[in-house]
């Protein structure tokens, strides 16, 4: 992808970190819970680019029974 300068290439690299490091964070807390994740549901949050809605699914995940819940709106 095209970047305009150095300082745009520094920013999309720690947008992509955060994004990843929630990813990560999802993950290891619905395992610890021992909440079952599905292959789509390791998909769509491995794919995952929206840092607020990562964000919003780490919350999610300390509470939900089922990962499917996660990922409703509300």
């Amino acid at each position: 992808q095209g970047y305009e300068d150095l300082d745009a290439v520094l920013a999309a690299g720690r947008t992509e970190g955060r994004t990843e490091g929630l990813a990560a964070a999802v993950l290891a807390v619905l395992e610890a819970r021992g909440v079952r994740i599905t292959k789509a549901a390791r998909e769509r949050i491995e794919q995952c680019a929206d840092a607020a809605l990562l964000d919003r699914w780490v919350r999610r995940a300390a509470v939900v029974q089922k990962v499917g819940e996660m990922f409703e709106e509300g």
